[in-house]
């Protein structure tokens, strides 16, 4: 009886002494034996090596990392969003100080009440999004992303919520605090 293995046959089956691939048996190729692919990619080992990031940072990625992309996108949206609002916050502090003189006192505290904190908070969240995309202080992050979905401080009261919302979920996960220095 004949055994195959690998696509060598050996006519004596491995019962005799001198063993399976003596010279008394030398091995035979199967012609239906499929050949190994000399072009397949070689299987990656657990360190997958370095990888440059969208700005320029390198470092090693290892199993088990987030993609830093998803921690990018939410990071470059919220920053967008917050500083086209910090933007508008600013200009309507700027419109209220010119028009200081006109109004009364009721008037300038409450426009210095409403657009005050707005852009405090916006600067903060465009921090957040900036430790974000560079994936530092995770603390910082997590604080900006919850400010980002609060309605009141963003454009037309929800220009930030959805960014904030995936950023949320991005910086709660059980990843994060692997992927964050």
């Amino acid at each position: 009886m004949a055994v195959i293995s690998a696509g060598v046959i050996d006519p004596a089956g491995g019962n005799d002494a001198a063993g399976p691939l003596s010279p008394e048996h030398p091995p035979t190729v199967d012609p239906l034996a499929v050949p190994a692919n000399p072009y397949t990619a070689p299987i990656p080992s657990p360190d997958f090596g370095t990888y440059q990031t969208p700005i320029g940072v390198g470092g090693n990625y290892t199993g088990g990392r987030t993609d830093p992309v998803l921690y990018i996108l939410p990071g470059v949206l919220m920053m967008c969003m917050a500083g086209i609002a910090l933007l508008m916050n600013g200009l309507g502090l700027i419109g209220t100080m010119l028009n200081a003189p006109q109004l009364d006192a009721g008037d300038l505290v409450a426009a210095l009440v409403w657009l005050g904190p707005g852009a405090a908070v916006n600067g903060f969240i465009l921090i957040g999004g900036i430790q974000m995309i560079r994936r530092r202080s995770l603390v910082l992050c997590r604080i900006a992303s919850i400010l980002a979905v609060i309605p009141y401080f963003g454009i037309c009261c929800v220009g930030n919520v959805p960014f904030g919302i995936w950023a949320c979920v991005m910086v709660f996960s059980d990843n994060a605090t692997r992927d964050f220095q």
